[in-house]
């Protein structure tokens, strides 16, 4: 067993495409030993394989009974109005945003023997099984936007907040994070990344690319 190092943002691990689990080698029993022990060490409540530099479809979670691993997880089905509550990342420390999240998903995964099961989690478990598998599908808590075409003109702002505010901008409802300094910083890096160009108060329209 042996500690890994953690990947911060914006190392470009966190957004490479990520791969199927295939089969369990006994690399990727060791990586799950590995990834249980970072996980743990940090005292996280999940892990994905990203995070620890490898591009796979691998999340630990720490669940009732202890860290689990979950190989290919994806999430089925969403159901209730959504809870926001503050949400930090291992990979970006000193971050916490305040996060709409379904309160109830039902899951399919591929369990520690490879056999493939389905289960409903709901809470705080919900929170962290979906946070995990964004990390697998290359977004993180600080990306505002989805990659669409939107029409209406919006100020910068408009991604971080409630899309009951914005009904029909097409904005991600990702961000519901007070308006202040840290908001303003994360929109601007939001916008030289998606669009080459970011300022403080300025508009914006067209294509954003996540």
């Amino acid at each position: 067993m042996s500690l890994l190092e953690i990947k911060k943002y914006p190392d470009s691990v966190l957004k490479k495409k990520t791969e199927s689990v295939e089969k369990i080698t006994p690399e990727i029993k060791n990586l799950i030993t590995d990834m249980m022990e970072t996980m743990q060490k940090a005292n996280g409540v999940g892990l994905a394989a990203p995070q620890v530099g490898i591009s796979k479809k691998i999340i630990i979670v720490k669940t009732e009974s202890g860290p689990s691993v979950f190989f290919n997880p994806k999430i089925l089905k969403k159901n209730g109005k959504g809870n926001i509550e503050e949400e930090g990342c291992l990979s970006l420390p000193g971050i916490f945003l305040k996060i709409k999240r379904a309160e109830n998903i039902e899951v399919e995964a591929l369990d520690g023997n490879y056999q493939k099961i389905r289960f409903k989690v709901k809470d705080i478990l919900s929170r962290i099984f979906q946070h995990e598998i964004d990390h697998l599908n290359r977004v993180l808590i600080i990306d505002p936007f989805v990659k669409e075409e939107h029409k209406a003109k919006k100020p910068l702002y408009a991604a971080l907040v409630p899309d009951e505010i914005f009904k029909g901008s097409h904005f991600e409802r990702r961000f519901v994070t007070p308006f202040g300094g840290v908001w303003e910083k994360l929109a601007i890096v939001a916008a030289n990344k998606g669009l080459g160009f970011g300022e403080k108060g300025r508009t914006i329209t067209g294509k954003i690319n996540a």
